[in-house]
């Protein structure tokens, strides 16, 4: 599961989150208040909540060990905030979050930090279905072209044999150095005589 919640009082750094997320692969969705926070549990389990540490109604270090303890989520609890980070560490432990991001580090601090915590989008995973059954139609084109190549290696053995029986036209005259080139020009240089010579 790829599903992430973001909860922060700011509507319009839930929007820029949620947007960054979605373009990376990941199912997210964002709150802007506790009321907001228990619609969203409301519809199902997170694999990742990323919790703003300062929100007016409740710090988000308490809204974490709230979730833990009375709600019971499971979800990898993640608090970001701008604060200094010795303290949004010391924030982390306390409250049982399994992590912390930095706000400096901007949209791609939060992009990398879930990442290494979730690892990739598991929507990629539908991916190797598709390589599975694309080898099997590479798999018959090389039976086909195998066929190919195979009448080439032929015909060439075959033309061998083909001038081998070229020193047939031993006829008088006709020395076995020249047997092997001029079958064919022997045979047009003197037709009368070269016939009845062979036959």
């Amino acid at each position: 599961m790829s599903r992430v919640l973001v909860i922060d009082d700011s509507p319009m750094l839930v929007e820029l989150t949620v947007r960054a997320l979605s373009a990376a692969g990941y199912h997210a969705t964002g709150a802007t208040d506790l009321a907001s926070l228990d619609l969203k549990l409301a519809e199902g389990p997170f694999a990742l909540i990323l919790m703003d540490v300062n929100m007016p109604e409740m710090f988000g270090d308490d809204v974490v060990e709230y979730l833990r303890t009375q709600k019971r989520v499971t979800s990898k609890l993640v608090l970001y905030s701008d604060i200094a980070e010795e303290e949004l560490a010391a924030k982390t432990r306390n409250s049982g979050a399994d992590a912390y991001i930095l706000k400096g580090g901007g949209i791609e601090a939060v992009i990398g930090g879930i990442m290494r915590i979730l690892g990739a989008p598991t929507t990629s995973t539908a991916a190797p279905a598709r390589p599975a059954t694309a080898p099997a139609a590479p798999a018959a084109r090389p039976a086909g072209t195998t066929a190919a190549p195979r009448p080439p290696a032929v015909a060439p053995a075959t033309r061998p044999p083909a001038a081998a029986p070229g020193p047939r036209p031993t006829g008088p005259g006709v020395p076995q150095a020249n047997v092997a080139a001029p079958p064919r020009v022997a045979p047009a240089a003197a037709p009368g005589q070269a016939i009845p010579g062979p036959r």
